[in-house]
């Protein structure tokens, strides 16, 4: 048998070609910036039940005035009744809790089925002031 020493080295292995680097990290947004997504494992019965309800829904009337623009628009009450009778034959429904944390706002849209099945989303806003009134227009308008 031949001694281990005597064997001719191995041939140098070809080097890898070096990874590109990357460029740095972009800067995480602050966490009240973020956009939050939630859903169930499932949402088979919900869509089903979703579409049935689109069928269903009617126009909102734009029965409100918004002098700044000089407009007409559909309030949220004006939303809330179009939809209200498809979602309800449709065993669906709407949660819209808000926070704050002093000006910035936070408002959850959460469509759920009579399953268990949901979707949620959250919009994160900043109100122009801190005071209640500011805080309340962004609350209305995130809805």
């Amino acid at each position: 048998m031949a001694d281990p020493t005597d064997l001719p080295a191995a041939p140098a292995l070809p080097q890898a070609p070096k990874a590109p680097e990357l460029p740095p990290e972009a800067p995480q947004p602050p966490v009240a910036e973020q956009v939050a997504y939630k859903r169930s494992e499932s949402l088979t019965k919900l869509i089903g039940a979703l579409v049935k309800a689109q069928g269903v829904f009617t126009s909102a009337g734009k029965t409100s005035d918004n002098p700044f623009h000089k407009s007409k628009y559909a309030d949220l009450a004006a939303v809330v009744a179009a939809c209200r009778p498809g979602l309800v034959a449709n065993e669906l429904s709407v949660l819209q809790p808000a926070t704050s944390q002093g000006a910035r706002v936070a408002v959850t849209t959460i469509l759920m089925h009579s399953s268990g099945e949901f979707i949620e989303s959250t919009l994160h806003m900043k109100a122009a002031q801190d005071t209640p009134q500011a805080i309340g227009s962004v609350i209305t308008y995130a809805r």
